[in-house]
């Protein structure tokens, strides 16, 4: 199937659980950033679905999941808010419903392009880019429970565009 809301766009997040496929945000090539959520559902064919808004216009962000919960992280807003273009909001759906994203905290950094994985407990989110410009950051939060990231460690060079993996 297709995604609806794509009109070219790239540059989504991805998460999901057993049953369902998440996509957060994205732009398109008129760099029209989009606070859209769509959903699939795994274990059939058809297009994307609208599942509801995040909190804010975002693209070059980060995704990542428990069974129960998909979060979306930073990004790259498109306007000053916040100064300068990066974002370090951290919101997140319950995936077995549809609705708008709700505010789950902070990153320890406001920053786009960064990578994110996840244990069925805790999500990691390495790297970005932001102010400094690349970062060694590794934050961590625990997904059961709302509230800011905490640093996790540093990363030992500064990356933007990581690719996360966990098991």
């Amino acid at each position: 199937g297709n995604l609806s809301n794509s009109n070219g766009a790239a540059n989504w997040g991805g998460a999901g659980s057993a049953t369902r496929g998440l996509f957060f945000g994205g732009s398109n090539p008129s760099n029209n950033y989009m606070n859209s959520i769509e959903y699939i559902t795994i274990a059939s064919a058809g297009n994307g679905l609208d599942f509801g808004d995040m909190q804010e216009r975002s693209s070059y962000v980060c995704a990542f999941s428990s069974s129960t919960r998909a979060f979306r992280g930073g990004g790259y807003v498109g306007t000053p808010n916040p100064s300068p273009y990066t974002s370090n909001m951290l919101d997140y759906v319950q995936i077995s419903t549809i609705g708008n994203s709700l505010d789950f905290g902070d990153l320890t950094v406001a920053r786009y392009v960064l990578g994110a994985c996840s244990s069925a407990t805790r999500g990691i989110i390495p790297g970005g880019n932001g102010n400094p410009a690349e970062l060694r950051t590794i934050d961590v939060v625990t997904m059961a429970s709302v509230g800011n990231a905490i640093e996790f460690g540093d990363m030992m060079q500064r990356r933007w565009g990581c690719a996360a993996s966990s098991n």
